[in-house]
């Protein structure tokens, strides 16, 4: 991936790739080349995204409650939120459009066209993922805090909007194409850079099975990452502050909600500005919304039962994650019908 987008694609905005170390092993087709090291260029950065927007909102948050002033009028809006979401939002459709046009002679990276089986296995997967994810959170709903309970009883309730959201939020033909993508991407993989961003770890998600992480898919589920990611800084800032004021975190819940809603407009407004015209992106805005949505939905699921697993006191924020989808959904089925 770091060869391609650097060395074919010229994407300017991730470290160059110097060397790698490799060994060759004998495989049911031949030999078979496996990476056993790979060295970057260093770039010189700020840290990642995911550190700077939790320093950033904390001061924001700190700010607003200690002077009581309606935060817009504490922000410059230039910082993380505005000018840094939106150039966020370009560099991620300049990386899916590298991989979407530079790949046509080279069968790893060739768009390939988006069918209604893609769909129709999609939906299937993630129904799969649900049916585990309830069952799980039933299994584990007694020891959960009282109000992440609450929350969990909800979406157990919802059981059944849930599976009908997962057959109709997305239509069953999508104009677009099928490529490459990241595979694993939010705020921490990418480095911050004077006021720009440079992307790293093309690896995909380590949990999956290697051919699994080289297929190809839409774009829109990288999109739906990073939004989600947004939704994490938000409530992280909060509890960090939380821990020594604990009485001021509705408020501060509150103004992280109206940072993250302003951090996802601009990071979606600048994406969609910068892939019009690329293949790889739905022609039609509703479909390219709908199936941005399914794929959030995708991400908050498989986020339930990560954090299950791993960080029970984590999982009110995928829970709420989809109960905003079914609500945003719903009033959006309410609004077509009247």
């Amino acid at each position: 991936m770091s060869r391609f987008l650097v060395e074919r694609a010229e994407f300017a905005n991730t470290p160059p790739l110097l060397a790698t170390l490799e060994i060759a092993l004998d495989g049911e087709s031949g030999a078979e080349e496996h990476a056993l090291g790979v060295l970057f260029g260093f770039i010189r950065n700020q840290g990642d995204g995911w550190t700077q927007a939790l320093n950033y909102l904390t001061r924001y948050l700190d700010d607003a409650l200690s002077t009581g002033e309606d935060p817009s009028n504490l922000a410059d809006p230039d910082v993380f939120f505005l000018m840094l979401a939106r150039q966020l939002g370009i560099r991620t459709a300049e990386m899916h459009r590298a991989l979407a046009e530079h790949g046509g002679d080279h069968p790893d990276f060739a768009p390939e066209p988006l069918g209604s089986e893609d769909i129709a296995e999609w939906r299937d997967d993630l129904a799969d993922a649900a049916t585990q994810m309830l069952s799980r959170l039933e299994r584990e709903r007694p020891s959960l805090p009282t109000q992440t309970r609450d929350l969990a009883d909800r979406v157990l309730t919802l059981r059944d909007e849930l599976f009908e959201r997962i057959l109709r939020l997305i239509p069953d033909t999508v104009e677009a194409q099928k490529t490459r993508y990241h595979g694993d991407f939010h705020l921490g993989q990418v480095l911050v850079v004077q006021n720009d961003f440079f992307i790293i770890d093309f690896e995909g998600e380590p949990a999956r099975p290697l051919a699994a992480r080289r297929r190809k898919g839409p774009p829109l589920r990288d999109v739906a990452g990073m939004i989600r990611s947004f939704d994490y800084a938000a409530v992280a800032a909060v509890r960090e502050l939380a821990e020594a004021r604990p009485a001021a975190e509705p408020r501060m819940m509150q103004l992280a909600e109206a940072w993250r809603q302003r951090a996802v407009d601009g990071f979606r407004a600048a994406y969609r500005k910068t892939m019009r015209g690329c293949a790889a992106y739905p022609a039609s805005k509703k479909q390219a919304r709908e199936m941005t949505a399914f794929f959030i939905l995708e991400k908050a699921v498989y986020e339930v039962s990560y954090e299950l697993a791993n960080r029970p006191g984590w999982v009110d924020i995928p829970i709420k994650g989809i109960l905003g989808i079914l609500a945003k959904t719903e009033r959006g089925e309410r609004a077509g019908r009247d």
